[in-house]
């Protein structure tokens, strides 16, 4: 009887050793894995800040350009004013500095945050707002219409609005 309890006391401390050995694997393969998912919902979460931050500035350099647009247009409600001229100057003065200073460096952050769909639509918005700005360098020249201004900004305002739905479905995915 001595042999079969020291035989038993061994397949007992052999199983607790081994259950003791699998539970600590386990434990440390849940941790790992706990981590991992963790460090993927932060890397998550920081590059959705990233990519909203970069968004909203564009949004905004986009309104600052709008209110602008909005301005030269007043110019032309009614009768023409005598110093529509430098009015509509000074208007083509901030267009200029508004879209080197912010327009473009946030649309090469949109692009660079990606994704692809939200950089082609934020991509759009340039071309649309260049005709703006070439029309009313066009109207400070002499050859450009004032009548054309509201079309070419409903316009701009469209493709605008296209970038805002697409950021906005990339930002809830």
């Amino acid at each position: 009887m001595g042999d079969s309890s020291w035989l038993i006391a061994a397949i007992t401390g052999a199983t607790a050793v081994t259950a003791s050995w699998t539970t600590g694997r386990l434990s440390a393969r849940s941790a790992r894995q706990t981590a991992e998912l963790n460090a993927a919902e932060s890397r998550h979460g920081h590059t959705r800040q990233a990519r909203r931050a970069a968004y909203l500035e564009f949004i905004a350099s986009v309104h600052i350009t709008g209110n602008l647009h909005g301005s030269a247009m007043a110019l032309f409600r009614g009768a023409t004013h005598p110093e529509w001229r430098s009015a509509l100057s000074g208007i083509h003065s901030d267009l200029r500095d508004n879209y080197h200073d912010r327009f473009l460096p946030a649309l090469d952050i949109v692009c660079l945050e990606g994704p692809d769909d939200v950089a082609r639509a934020a991509t759009a918005v340039r071309p649309a707002s260049t005709k703006v700005f070439k029309l009313v360098e066009d109207i400070l020249r002499g050859p450009g219409d004032p009548a054309e201004l509201p079309t070419l900004c409903a316009a701009l305002w469209d493709v605008v609005e296209t970038f805002t739905d697409t950021a906005r479905r990339a930002l809830n995915t």
